[in-house]
């Protein structure tokens, strides 16, 4: 039976220099063998739980799911 990690990767903002971001820091994991599960983009995130350099502001916050099999 095989068995896996899991990684959650949270982010702040979907423009395009956070998609790029994205795309390179995906890149770096799936080199290191993990693979995307799921992506979930949540609209607006209430401001206590923002970034710290957008305390008043609500910005959309996106959860990356990663898995791999687990190393041995």
């Amino acid at each position: 039976m095989k068995k896996w990690e899991h990684k959650v990767i949270l982010g702040y903002g979907i423009g395009d220099k956070h998609i790029i971001a994205w795309e390179e820091e995906l890149n770096r994991h799936g080199a290191d063998g993990w693979e995307l599960v799921s992506v979930i983009v949540r609209p607006e995130v209430p401001s206590e739980e923002g970034p710290q350099e957008l305390p008043h502001s609500p910005v959309p916050r996106t959860v990356v799911f990663l898995k791999r099999e687990a190393q041995q």
